[in-house]
């Protein structure tokens, strides 16, 4: 039998003697308070947007975000700010960018760690073994979205040279 410690006060510790199976689970509940460190990839699986399609029901479904997936389980449908039909609503689908769309604190980003339970068909190692990314992943740049932004300093550019324009031609005008 294996025994684990139970702190009842700082001053004495009990030890309980617990069958092999339960120790897992006794041990992570002394860590229980550390999210991250119950977001192991350890029991994580493989699940296939097929698999995350069929999970699209309120509590209890699923969510991808970022290549991992999400129980949607009652303490974080209780606990969610914004409401649990705002979650309910992306069940079985990937939610990523509706996710960084809102701004999420580190501190909700690290909570939401507890409910990882897998990870996408096709993910890479560092999703399969990692937790929820603390900041949005880069967004790489094509050529299209380039073109946007050369667009977006090109029209203040074309009003400001209006405006010279303008103020030169009435500057003249007063002149004469």
């Amino acid at each position: 039998a294996n025994s684990v410690a139970i702190p009842r006060s700082r001053a004495a510790i009990a030890l309980v003697r617990l069958p092999a199976n339960h120790l897992r689970l006794a041990q992570r509940s002394r860590v229980a308070s550390d999210t991250r460190s119950m977001a192991s990839a350890d029991g994580r699986r493989m699940i296939t947007k097929e698999e995350l399609a069929k999970h699209s029901e309120g509590e209890g479904g699923w969510m991808c975000i970022h290549g991992l997936i999400f129980e949607l389980r009652k303490e974080l449908l209780d606990e969610h700010p914004g409401g649990p039909e705002v979650i309910t609503a992306l069940a079985g689908k990937d939610a990523s960018i509706d996710f960084e769309d809102i701004f999420h604190s580190e501190k909700a980003r690290t909570w939401a760690n507890k409910f990882i339970i897998g990870y996408h068909e096709g993910a890479d190692e560092k999703v399969k073994n990692g937790l929820m990314p603390m900041s949005p992943p880069a967004k790489r740049k094509s050529n299209a979205a380039g073109s946007a932004e050369g667009m977006s300093l090109l029209i203040p550019a074309i009003v400001v040279g209006a405006l010279v324009v303008g103020a030169f031609v009435f500057l003249q005008k007063r002149i004469k």
